[in-house]
């Protein structure tokens, strides 16, 4: 008799550690917040073209925030200002990278 209770209680244990099994799904930042974390994380050390457009892609639990550098049509340059990856889950900033 005691095997039906040890059951019990380890999905009570399981339960109380993880919450609901089957609704558990990570919190995830937004991608607005992505874009203010990435912003912020260039501050200073980067200046993006003013009004130039900002892409957010999602890819493997991370926000890559690209602040796209506008040139003519008539000149080479550099794709980006600046691409900031960010980690989904945490807001952490895990990349910088600066156009040239």
């Amino acid at each position: 008799m005691w095997a039906p209770l040890s059951l019990t209680l380890l999905i009570m244990m399981l339960n109380s550690c993880q919450g609901p099994i089957n609704n558990r799904q990570p919190k995830m930042i937004t991608e607005a917040e992505a874009i203010e974390i990435a912003k912020e994380a260039i501050e200073g050390k980067i200046q993006p073209q003013t009004d130039s457009p900002i892409t957010v892609q999602h890819h493997e639990g991370r926000y890559i925030i690209t602040f796209v550098h506008i040139t003519p049509s008539d000149m080479l340059g550099p794709d980006y200002d600046a691409r900031v990856t960010i980690d989904a889950r945490t807001g952490a900033v895990l990349e910088i990278l600066g156009g040239s």
